[in-house]
């Protein structure tokens, strides 16, 4: 947009809005005040319009349940124009389908996408008249029905992008609305792209300093497209036909299907409305939520892990003698299809899950069917290239990647704890070296539940719970080193705080010669470890070296003329020759029942930690 480098005065701007995908109502900000909060209100309104003003005309009540009450501002700055800025939403602020980080310049045409409702945004020039009433001219009286005054239902899973049945409204009422001209202003945007939001992950960045974006895109109409899932997305309103052509050429680029490109393009939490309408329209059962799925298992003994794994499914209870039913991401994989009828003779009936819940459940079978109750095992390593890389575009990067980077970086260090902190305005990332914490790294809000839900998936946790502290465990190999991190979440009001505990396998000392303690104190810790009976008890703070200093004393033992048991909540490092018994409260097995146990043991040494 052709502007001169300073504006004294602010422009007047013109807006068009759509909530739930009713008819559009314009009105026209006159640009007095300068900054527009929108947000949503208590207010109401006998006009039944959508948006109204208040009495100072400097915030905009938006009739949306599923938008915060201060969910973003519009204002002018006098060098850059016309900006928006998210105000640390529940469920974000989207500009052209895209997630909005920091401030963009509003450019005429732009879309601004709030819950269900969709504002087009067009300044207006000194030149230009306006037919449509200024936002003062809106009627004010008492007739609306009263909106909730507070964001609890936007905490819920279910309405972390857009409720399925507001979206399938939504959908149906702006079908025949879209790209008609209503009060003289022409609806440029696909109103039902933007119902349930877009597709492309890549967030808006900040305006200042940095090039403007062309929201332009390219001109695909629905007859281009194959015939298929991608062409009822299209007409169901779903996805705009551009994104719907860069799925297919995914997945043909891929050799995958168009579901599985779908899963790994979009954010999972916008997958839930196209899985719900996926389930309805082609009579699938749905299943959202991760324990609902996990309880209902049963793998039968011609599908293994391995497989299991490979054609992503899982099998449930509940199917009969002669019907295989099983939960899968993708109910149209042929290639599934086709290695099922070879291997169980009769029909099979697929089960729709949501692909991060399906990844979730698969993780925890995992971790079960692994020896020594050990969970997920990954590998981690940059080079010092990569790492500097990493370090410079780190918002840039896919959460996998920086959630890996993380431990990389907490490894490089030393550190023995990583703190994942949300705040009221930035996610803080904090590691603990030598018993200090310190700050490493910030990021946007944006990125909180995301990485969260990683850390989850790794540690095989329940990713939809996040009312209750949960506790995980994550077997990781970082530079060449096995480490055993152990997770931990803690609910705040600001959302979930994780903390991750690494622990060096390869840092164990063998005795208690390498703890580096004073003559004295050495020579009378190998006293009391080699006395016939009696009691050692070792105390102190968080990472004081507590497990260290236990374990190299279990270390200098002679194991081979001694019964050494040991019950312990984690059992942190496997010592040869030492028999360690792991905690499992949900069993029963407690450090109560596991020394009673160890008594009938015949021990000679017993560690309790």
């Amino acid at each position: 947009m052709n502007r001169p480098a300073l504006k004294m005065q602010p422009q007047a701007l013109r807006v068009t809005v759509r909530t739930g995908g009713g008819a559009p109502d314009d009105f026209v900000l006159d640009g007095i005040s300068g900054e527009y909060r929108v947000g949503r209100g208590t207010h109401t309104s006998g006009s039944g319009q959508p948006v109204y003003i208040d009495d100072l005309g400097e915030h905009i009540y938006v009739d949306d349940q599923y938008i915060s009450r201060n969910h973003c501002r519009i204002f002018w700055e006098a060098s850059e124009g016309w900006l928006i800025e998210d105000l640390q939403s529940a469920n974000g602020t989207r500009v052209n389908g895209r997630p909005l980080l920091g401030s963009v310049e509003v450019l005429d045409g732009l879309t601004l996408q709030m819950g269900t409702t969709v504002l087009t945004l067009r300044p207006i020039g000194p030149e230009e008249g306006t037919e449509v009433p200024f936002a003062g001219d809106l009627p004010e009286s008492a007739a609306r029905p009263e909106i909730p005054d507070d964001d609890t239902a936007l905490l819920e899973s279910s309405f972390a992008a857009l409720h399925p049945d507001v979206a399938g409204q939504a959908i149906k009422r702006a079908g025949s609305n879209v790209g008609t001209e209503t009060s003289d202003v022409t609806m440029t945007a696909d109103v039902s792209d933007m119902t349930v939001t877009g597709f492309d992950d890549e967030p808006v960045q900040a305006a200042r300093g940095r090039a403007k974006t062309s929201w332009e895109d390219t001109a695909t109409s629905i007859e281009d497209l194959p015939p298929g899932l991608g062409r009822r997305m299209v007409e169901a309103g779903l996805v705009s036909c551009d994104e719907a052509e860069r799925l297919i050429q995914s997945a043909r680029d891929h050799g995958t299907t168009l579901l599985r490109a779908l899963a790994e393009t979009r954010e999972a939490r916008f997958l839930d409305g196209i899985y719900r309408w996926l389930a309805q329209s082609h009579g699938l059962e749905y299943v959202d939520q991760e324990d609902a799925l996990f309880e209902r298992v049963l793998q039968p003994g011609w599908l293994t892990q391995e497989q299991a794994e490979r054609l992503d499914i899982v099998g449930l209870q509940g199917g009969s003698d002669e019907v295989f039913e099983f939960a899968t991401a993708d109910p149209f994989d042929l290639v599934r299809d086709d290695w099922l009828a070879q291997h169980h003779q009769g029909p099979h009936q697929a089960v729709l899950a949501h692909p991060a819940i399906m990844h979730a459940v698969l993780e925890r079978l995992r971790g079960q069917a692994m020896a020594g109750g050990e969970e997920l095992g990954i590998s981690i390593d940059f080079s010092p290239e990569q790492e500097v890389q990493v370090r410079e575009h780190v918002e840039a990067i896919d959460v996998p990647s920086m959630v890996n980077y993380f431990l990389h970086r907490a490894s490089v260090q030393g550190a023995s704890d990583i703190h994942v902190e949300p705040t009221a305005d930035l996610l803080v990332i904090r590691m603990r070296v030598d018993g200090i914490l310190y700050e490493d790294l910030s990021l946007p809000m944006a990125y909180q539940r995301e990485i969260i839900s990683r850390l989850k998936i790794l540690s095989g946790m329940n990713v939809a719970e996040r009312r209750r502290p949960q506790d995980g465990r994550i077997s990781a190999v970082i530079r060449g080193k096995p480490i055993d991190v152990r997770v931990s979440t803690y609910p705040t009001v600001h959302g979930e705080k994780v903390v991750l505990r690494l622990l060096d396998k390869s840092g164990l000392r063998p005795s208690p010669e390498h703890l580096g303690l004073l003559d004295r104190d050495l020579r009378l810790v190998k006293e009391k470890i080699q006395t016939p009976y009696g009691l050692i008890m070792v105390s102190g703070p968080t990472g004081a070296g507590k497990t260290t200093t236990l374990y190299s004393c279990l270390g200098s033992i002679d194991k081979a003329r001694r019964n050494v048991l040991t019950v312990e909540d984690p059992v942190e490092y496997q010592v040869p020759g030492v028999h360690q018994m792991q905690v499992n409260a949900k069993i029963g097995l407690t450090f109560a029942s596991g020394l009673r146990t160890m008594l009938r043991q015949d021990p000679d040494v017993i560690m309790v930690g």
